[in-house]
């Protein structure tokens, strides 16, 4: 689909998935204009526009002052042409940098000039979904490394799950842990083993071919005493070649566990200050004792892994507020990418003591606390260490010409990391929800999304006019995508379970699949399809309750 703003740019008329409001984007401004001129703010009582457009507090995407979300020059605007959106760089005019960063970039200053290479991943379509696979918000998500059709999440309730797409299969451990799953680490010496940390402040190691665990680490061996001595387990990652497992707490610590050796002999190292949590910890890919590590302190810390010690940083970048994610580039390790509360994503492309950040992307993903932190992401697939993905917080409206009305939908940005540039959005009109968790696939075309309690595949359609796909035992619903699509209206909190896309809203337990399935396959129009499986919770239903104290600090 084409639009008057997308043929100025080829690569975003090839890239764009949604046909857009207007073909003008001034046509989509003024109708912006005409809703905001009969609403209400609950903040200063005035009229003409929204409360988070308020003109007495500063954007809420770029955080300047002098005008409102809806207007800020940021936001990307459905039939707009991407626009540069690289804020900040630091400028290379000493020779210290520039030795530094041709030494780190060969390949720049080499005789060959590489050309940029083009991604499908812009292009992608959500073809496959599960629902309902979590009964919680989705809060941990990763392809498996050695299994390209596997996909291993878990939730709020502390609920692993595996998903494999190809097969439409699933299996649930429910007796893992007890909280929220902070996060999944793989171990590439293999692949039949996963690490987990959990809010309950134990770090197991899981077995995926006996559906088995054993248990590392646990923070509370006197079990709960109360909110102000519970640890929480907050990030993880494994480092293959010291056979070391680093997790952090909610106290500032990092803990190295070795899995060959018993639980006693973890190491606890007072990282970042005291009582704030460990956001994020990842290992260089190349040179295994550089350490990164971030934390709702506002700032990331290098560190070498032989002197582990709260004053021996190698470096420390501040930012202005609390940090999500850090990660190394995927190959290299030469560059750096951070998620910060700001709405800002940043880039440093040389790892170095007093170097600036060198590029600051706008990007709206501050997020409110019935949602799991937004992460961005590196592709591990791409060489050239450039492309990062992150969703979106701030909605736009789309218009689907089926239906003839416009669609609130939260694209997931694909960005250019040496460019400071959007290269493509990803938008589907049976995903409306707000996704926080994206991941690449280490190796096909395919992206992973967790939204509320599902998950979405997307990837590259593939046109067969036989390709048909069937109900099976009740478990899975097919729905054209055109024809017939029935909207999959669902609440992104955790205070109601959404609905299932049929004809009516579909309660957990309340009702038969078989009924519903066979409505939707006598309405199939379309060679387009999109498959949904739903699972059967009654398997886990019974859980442990819940502590008030940690539901409300994990919100």
């Amino acid at each position: 689909m084409s639009s008057s703003g997308e043929e100025s740019n080829p690569t975003a008329s090839s890239l764009s998935i949604g046909r857009p409001v207007a073909s003008n984007p001034q046509v989509y401004r003024n109708r912006m204009l005409v809703r905001l001129a009969s609403s209400t703010c609950r903040l200063c009582r005035l009229s003409g526009h929204w409360s988070i457009d308020c003109p007495k507090k500063p954007c809420f995407i770029c955080r300047k002052a002098g005008h409102t979300a809806t207007l800020c020059p940021y936001r990307t605007i459905p039939g707009e042409p991407f626009r540069n959106k690289n804020v900040a760089s630091t400028p290379d005019n000493s020779i210290l940098k520039h030795i530094t960063h041709r030494e780190s970039n060969p390949t720049t200053f080499g005789r060959r000039k590489y050309p940029d290479v083009k991604t499908k991943q812009g292009s992608l379509q959500v073809l496959k979904a599960i629902l309902r696979l979590h009964l919680r918000r989705v809060t941990a998500l990763e392809f498996h490394p050695q299994q390209p059709d596997l996909v291993i999440s878990g939730d709020k309730r502390g609920i692993l799950a595996m998903w494999n797409f190809e097969n439409n299969q699933y299996n649930v451990n429910s007796s893992a842990h007890m909280f929220l799953i902070h996060g999944i680490a793989f171990d590439p010496n293999d692949g039949n083993r996963i690490f987990t940390a959990s809010a309950d402040g134990t770090l197991l190691t899981h077995d995926l071919t006996t559906n088995l665990h054993t248990l590392l680490l646990d923070t509370n061996p006197d079990g709960w005493q109360g909110p102000n001595s519970w640890s929480m387990l907050c990030s993880v990652a494994y480092n293959s070649d010291h056979h070391t497992t680093l997790v952090g707490d909610n106290f500032g610590n990092i803990y190295m566990t070795d899995d060959r050796m018993p639980q006693s002999s973890s190491i606890r190292i007072l990282a970042h200050k005291k009582k704030t949590k460990v956001t994020g910890i990842d290992v260089h890919p190349k040179e295994s004792n550089l350490i990164l590590t971030c934390g709702n302190d506002r700032f990331l810390y290098l560190w070498d892994a032989r002197m582990f010690s709260s004053d021996l940083q190698l470096a420390q970048f501040e930012h202005p507020r609390v940090v999500n994610s850090a990660y190394f580039s995927p190959i290299y390790g030469s560059k750096i990418l951070s998620t910060c509360q700001d709405n800002r994503l940043r880039i440093w492309d040389n790892v170095q003591q007093d170097l600036k950040v060198s590029r600051e992307i706008i990007h709206s993903h501050d997020f409110n606390r019935y949602l799991s932190p937004f992460k961005a992401v590196w592709d591990p697939k791409d060489w050239k260490e450039d492309l990062i993905l992150c969703g979106r917080y701030i909605g736009e409206e789309y218009y689907d010409p089926k239906t003839q009305s416009m669609i609130r939908l939260h694209p997931i940005d694909l960005y250019s990391a040496s460019r400071g540039e959007i290269v493509a959005e990803l938008v589907d009109f049976n995903v409306p929800t707000i996704s926080p968790l994206n991941k690449f696939h280490p190796t096909l075309d395919k992206i992973i999304s967790g939204t509320s309690y599902n998950l979405f595949l997307w990837e590259e359609e593939v046109r067969d006019e036989n390709k048909t796909r069937q109900v099976t035992d009740g478990k899975s619903c097919v729905t054209s995508f055109y024809e017939d699509r029935a909207e999959l209206e669902e609440s992104d909190s955790d205070s109601s379970f959404g609905n299932y896309p049929g004809k009516r809203p579909f309660s957990r337990g309340s009702g038969s699949w078989e009924e519903e399935s066979t409505a939707q396959k006598k309405s199939l129009k379309s060679s387009h399809f999109i498959a949904f499986q739903v699972p059967d919770h009654a398997q886990y239903k019974q859980r442990r309750k819940v502590s008030k104290e940690l539901e409300d600090d994990d919100g």
